[in-house]
């Protein structure tokens, strides 16, 4: 058989190895596992096969009988440990300054 690369050149020899796949995703392996086929072959077969090959990830959820509003308030009553966190605050003092060298060592505008 007869078929044409990447760059237009015309190349003759085996499309697969000699043992028959049993199917479609075996026989994209034997492509791209033969060393004798062109680069260009050998890479399209692996961009086929990729998604048989290794598994997407995704995330799943099984809900029981409470609701989803139910689940996210006892998740974040979790999260939460406890008390509320305190930031310190005096409303009445301006915040610091800094008059110190300015980094990034760019010039100054």
């Amino acid at each position: 058989m007869y078929e044409e690369d990447e760059e237009g050149e015309i190349w003759s020899g085996p499309i697969a190895l000699v043992d028959e796949p049993a199917n479609a995703l075996e026989y994209l392996q034997s492509i791209y596992r033969n060393p004798s086929e062109p680069d260009g072959r050998r890479m399209r077969a692996a961009m086929a096969a990729l998604p048989f090959e290794s598994p997407k990830l995704a995330v799943s959820t099984n809900l029981t009988s409470q609701d989803f509003a139910a689940l996210l308030d006892k998740a974040i009553a979790r999260s939460r440990g406890g008390e509320a966190k305190l930031i310190e605050h005096r409303p009445d003092q301006p915040p610091p300054t800094w008059s110190g060298p300015l980094r990034g060592g760019g010039d100054e505008r």
